[in-house]
Parts: structure tokens; sequence; C-alpha cells
């Protein structure tokens, strides 16, 4: 068998020579050549030909043109449309444009015939053969690969058009419906409250779709499967006929199938909801190229929503910041003015003090001060982020403190004008822990109860319970509703707003509360309902005792 380009041979020297360089040529080249003489015959061919078309060197040898046609076209899918598209081309006296084949295998070869013309007539030619293949392929997937990003970049425009949430999530379901091709558009979050996924934002529904959408109450066990579905993948494809899994999640008052491709949107691990593509027409599907770009579009829309919410973040603790400077501000001037005008008053050698004790003066501006250092001891400890290497750990007799907290909370209960009782279990177990900031913690508490409580009393118990030491400071006063609750905890939380009642204080004594609990290892409860008072609970942990 015949590795190598096949010559007729000549009887010259000469020519014997020149056909080996001609053996030489083919035989580098990547394009199969098929060279027929004007008999009609193959006068040349190389080895590219052979591996291509499987053709033995000797068939070619001996065999006709057209016998060499009639075995080419019997490896394609239609035989005797290739063999008159072959006798067609050879008849052509001018080079016409190049033309394709395809194999089963699905190889694309590219063709070409060059006829040789003597005296007007077609005197043999050269057939070209080139496998196109991978050419090909690269064209398709730049091709894919620019639409792709082009459909990426115009998602990634709709997603900086505003940072309102709603506004951003509306203009990503248009994009969506346009650029995927689809019927309908839907983006789904998290709701805490509700425990479920709900509908925030859709195109290509009906007015009226829409109004049932958001009205409908979303089946939880519907998104159970569509999230262990992310466990697998990005993107999950979902097919449902009249009543099928993605029906009864979207609860569409008309009754169609459909095709539903999820795309999962995370805050890290965590899937904080997930876009939704929908063909009505469940027979087209999502093609390879539109499965990318839907995972790229969550990538996108999953990080605008964290940027949106750092953004929400951010201006809420400025908001934060700005009521804590008021605040703060209002909080220190009036104890700043009393000690400068009483101290003004001891300096003026003209005043006659006679009618007043100068030791009351004294003692004023000392309340004053020492209300002052509170306001900024409570701010620099919300201010700072306490550490466990800040904890001053020590014996502490529970019972002694809290007659330390009593005398020095006297004044401030005196003020009020309120009843006060306190109830001290005996042999009350020594905790392990930070004097000073359990004394800031309660007296925090404390100041926290006169704040809210303009009759009746307040009341702090500490008793041993589990292994370790409950104190609770209980008030009569306004309340806190459920929503408050789960605030007041924030740093710069004033809640109460009621008309007439002035708040004073930095809003930050409850989040001092908060951290220094966590700091000592313990736990902080509330129990409180408007009009009806408030219970916080302190409980910290005591070494030595085990839970029974």
């Amino acid at each position: 068998m015949a590795t190598s380009s096949q010559i007729k041979p000549v009887d010259s020297a000469s020519g014997d020579r020149s056909n080996r360089w001609i053996d030489v040529v083919l035989d580098a080249t990547s394009e199969a050549i098929l060279v027929i003489n004007e008999a009609g015959e193959i006068s040349q061919f190389n080895r590219c030909f052979v591996e291509m078309w499987g053709i033995l060197p000797a068939a070619l040898e001996q065999g006709s043109a057209l016998d060499i046609c009639d075995r080419m076209v019997q490896l394609l899918p239609d035989p005797l449309a290739a063999r008159d598209q072959f006798l067609s081309l050879l008849a052509q006296s001018e080079t016409p444009p190049p033309a394709e084949i395809e194999f089963p295998d699905g190889r694309i070869i590219e063709y070409r015939w060059s006829p040789r013309i003597d005296g007007g007539l077609i005197s043999g030619g050269v057939l070209l053969f080139r496998d196109i293949t991978e050419v090909r392929q690269a064209r398709l997937l730049l091709s894919d690969e620019v639409w792709v990003n082009a459909g990426l970049a115009k998602i990634r425009r709709q997603l900086a058009w505003s940072s309102d949430t709603s506004v951003m999530l509306h203009r990503l379901c248009e994009a969506t419906t346009e650029i995927l091709e689809c019927d309908a558009s839907h983006t789904y979050l998290w709701s805490p409250e509700e425990s479920s996924f709900l509908i925030v934002a859709g195109d290509g529904d009906s007015a009226e779709q829409w109004r049932h959408l958001q009205t409908a109450e979303p089946l939880r066990e519907s998104f159970g499967e569509i999230l262990e579905a992310f466990d697998r993948d990005e993107i999950v494809e979902v097919r449902s006929e009249a009543g099928g899994a993605v029906r009864s999640i979207e609860r569409q008052p008309i009754n169609l199938p459909e095709r539903t491709l999820f795309m999962a949107l995370r805050r890290g691990e965590e899937i904080i909801g997930f876009h939704s593509a929908c063909l009505r027409d469940v027979e087209k599907g999502f093609d390879e190229q539109q499965r990318r770009l839907a995972r790229g579009t969550a990538q996108l829309c999953s990080l605008a929503l964290e940027n949106a919410r750092l953004v929400q973040e951010l201006g809420r603790a400025n908001r934060r910041k700005e009521e804590f400077v008021s605040a703060l501000s209002h909080a220190l001037r009036s104890p700043l003015h009393v000690i400068l005008g009483y101290t003004e008053l001891l300096l003026e050698e003209e005043r006659d003090l006679t009618s007043t004790d100068p030791r009351d003066l004294i003692r004023r501006i000392d309340r004053s001060g020492r209300q002052l250092a509170e306001m900024l001891e409570g701010s620099l400890a919300a201010g700072i982020d306490p550490k466990v290497g800040d904890v001053s750990l020590g014996k502490v007799v529970l019972s002694d403190l809290l007659r330390e907290v009593e005398i020095e909370t006297r004044e401030i209960r005196q003020e009020a004008g309120l009843s006060y009782a306190w109830d001290i279990a005996p042999n009350l177990p020594a905790l392990q822990s930070d004097a000073d900031k359990i004394k800031l913690i309660i007296k925090n508490l404390i100041s926290n109860a006169v704040k809210f409580t303009d009759e009746g009393g307040i009341f702090l118990r500490a008793t041993a319970r589990d292994t370790g030491v409950e104190i609770a400071v209980e008030d009569t006063g306004i309340g806190i509703g459920k929503e408050a609750q789960k605030i007041i905890f924030e740093p710069f939380r004033q809640i109460d707003r009621t008309e007439g009642r002035v708040l004073r204080g930095t809003g930050l004594g409850l989040h001092v509360v908060r951290q220094l609990v966590d700091l000592l290892g313990g736990t902080l409860a509330v129990e409180s309902a408007p009009g009806e008072g408030a219970i916080f609970r302190v409980w910290l942990p005591a070494p030595g005792i085990v839970a029974s």
C-alpha cells in the first residue's frame, strides 16, 4: 500500500526527479488533493486525501474520476445528491466558490474545484479538500461567546441603573425576558417575616396575573424542591405541565404548561432568593448559550443585591451616626451647662453667697460631672468593640455589688419619683467575672427603665438559675412592641416617639448591655408588650455549678 503521493510514471529521469519533488510538496500540505487529467483519470493524489476518504492508493491509481467519485459519495449522508453535486462541479469551466459537505461523524469538509482549460475546453483540473471542522467550531464558539458577553453587559447595565433594590430587580426581569427570549421573568427573595420566598419583581405577566402572583400564598414545599436542586447546580430547569411544581409555586390564574429556568441568588453560601426565566412553549427549552447567560446573570444579580444591601447598611449607619451626634450633643449640653453655671456662680467675687450653701453648689457640680462621665463611658463602650482581653476577671460577690449599684443609682431613682424594690436571693453563688462591666450592665438597664417609666416602679431581682445567676430588671413603663424588640439592641436606637415625651441619652445604653453580656459569656432576653412594661433578664455563668 502506498503511503505517499502517487504520480503516474514517466520515462525521463528528469521527470522522475520532478515527480519526487512534487511528492514532497503534496504530502507536506494539510489539504487533500486529487488531480484529474484530460482523460478523466486520476493523475495525482496525496497522503491527506487517502486519510480523509479512506480510499486505497491502488484504487486511486486504477480508477477513473467517476469511479472515485462514486466511492466518495458512499461515505456521505445523501450519496445521490452528493454525486450530482460533484458531477455538476467537475463540469464547470470557471472556478466556483468553495462548497461544503458534512460527514456522518460531524466532520465538515470544504472543497474547491480548479479546472484546467485548454483551447476553451475543460482538460482536467484539481479538487482540493480541507477539514474545517475545528475552524467552524471555533467560529461558533466565538459567536456564542460574543452573544453571551453582550447579554451579560446589558444585564450589568440594568443592574447598575439604580441602587434601589425594587427598581433594579424589575429592570433585571425586563432584560431577562428580552435577552433570553422568554415569555416572563420573576425574582423571589427570602422574607424572614414570612419564612418563605416572596415574589418582588417580574415582567411579561398581564396585570391580572401580576396581582395574583403578589397576593397568592406561596407553597413552601415547592421552594424546597428547587433549593435541593441548587445544591447540584446554580441553575435548574423545570418542565411543568398544568398543575405541576412550578405552577404550584407561581399560582398563575391561567392554566398554561411551561418550562422555567431558575437561577440561584446567593450571599456567600446562603441562598437569599432566585431569579427565573419562563417559556410558555414547553417544546422550546433553553440552549447551552442561554444557560451560560443565566449563570452569569445569577452571579451579577447576587453581587448587585449584596452591593445594594451594603449601600443601604451604609446609609443606615450614617443616619445612626447623625442621630448619635445629635443625641450626644444634646445629652452632654445639660450637665455641661450645670457645671459651667455653678462654677461661674462660685467664681463671682461680688455675688453674695450667704444665702446659698457653697457645698450644695459643689454637690450639684459633682452630680453633673458624674452624669457626664457616665455618658462618655457608655458612648466609648458602644463605640469600641470590646474584646475578651479587655475583661478583668475576679471574684464577684453579687449581693455586695448590687448594694453598691443601689447606692450609686439612688439619685437618679429619687429624681424620677418612682417606687423601687430590690429582691436579692440569699446565698447567691460567687461569679468569676468583671465587676465593673456587670455594674455598667445593671446601671444601664435601670437608667433605661427610668427613661421609659412615667409612673409605677422598677424592680430588680437576682436569683440563681441553671449554672449561673439571673438578674432581672422590671419596670411598669410604656412597654416595647415585637417589631421594636428586634432593633432595641442596635446602636443609636431610641424607639419611643410618642407625642410629648422627651427622650434623654444617646440611644446606646441597651447596645452597650448587649455587647458586655456577650463579652462575659452570658445571655440577654427581653419580655414586653406595649403598655405592659418590660423585663430585661441577664444571665451570667457561675463557675463550679453543674446543671441538674
